[in-house]
């Protein structure tokens, strides 16, 4: 059976006493963990409002409140400690990383890695870590966060860009460029198309209903061009639900090209 949480210890530093499963400082799988400030008044109160919140089942205000004094007071380890346990509870490893790898030995290897993971793609720098994660102090001061840091999370970071750099393909830039020029001349053919038609059929140069057929058909079918160039860029930055449209609208377009040009 697990054991009761120690009663000796003041409620503001026994988080077990706010939230079931949190172990009190004593108790704590962190036994190297540094002293936390010492608690006052303020600490007990944000616990027992949190507390408060929690049993209500507003977990987001309760969670909302604990950040908010953990910012505020980021050497108070009953305070961070509350925070992560109640993330762990919610099974969210990556949250219970983020505010208890501060607590040597605290964090389990699922929330470091999770940790690492969610860093990953924002691609903080090291020194802005300081205030992303509320410390007190340089990354260096926290043995679990540099190990987090120089192990899982640069091997992320590397892994993405190793992706990155593979996915790159020289035809993307090549089917973007083309895709401009070609939407540049469609635009600017329609203008001419229908500027020519106006001047035809102003001045009775010829009939103006065969210009405006020649004209549309050029527009319609350089449309369809366009289209289908737009649908090979997003093809090849894999953004299928673009490719897919573009074809479409290419198709329709071509189609509309060839009724127009066989209509008498």
């Amino acid at each position: 059976m697990p054991e009761r949480p120690d009663a000796s210890v003041p409620a503001s530093r026994n988080p077990h006493l706010y939230f079931g499963g949190a172990p009190n400082l004593r108790e704590s799988s962190a036994p190297d963990a540094r002293p936390a400030h010492t608690s006052h008044a303020g600490d007990r109160k944000t616990l027992d409002d949190a507390a408060r919140l929690w049993s209500v089942g507003k977990r987001r205000d309760a969670l909302a409140l604990l950040k908010a004094a953990v910012r505020a007071n980021p050497d108070d380890l009953p305070l961070r400690l509350a925070l992560a346990e109640l993330y762990r509870e919610m099974n969210s490893p990556d949250q219970a990383g983020r505010w208890g790898i501060v607590i040597e030995g605290w964090t389990t290897p699922v929330e470091r890695d999770r940790l690492a993971r969610m860093l990953a793609p924002v691609g903080i720098p090291r020194d802005d870590l300081v205030e992303f994660l509320a410390l007190t102090g340089p990354v260096e001061s926290y043995p679990d966060l540099e190990e987090v840091v120089d192990g899982p999370l640069a091997a992320h970071v590397a892994q993405r860009k190793a992706a990155a750099a593979t996915d790159e393909s020289p035809w993307g830039e090549r089917l973007f460029t083309l895709a401009v020029i070609c939407w540049i001349t469609t635009v600017v053919g329609g203008v001419l198309a229908v500027m020519a038609v106006f001047i035809v059929a102003f001045f009775d140069l010829a009939d103006a209903r065969t210009a405006a057929r020649i004209g549309g058909g050029c527009f319609l079918a350089a449309a369809a061009v366009s289209s289908w160039v737009s649908a090979g860029v997003c093809a090849v930055e894999n953004r299928w639900l673009g490719a897919g449209v573009l074809t479409i609208v290419g198709m329709i377009a071509a189609t509309l090209a060839v009724v127009t040009f066989t209509t008498t």
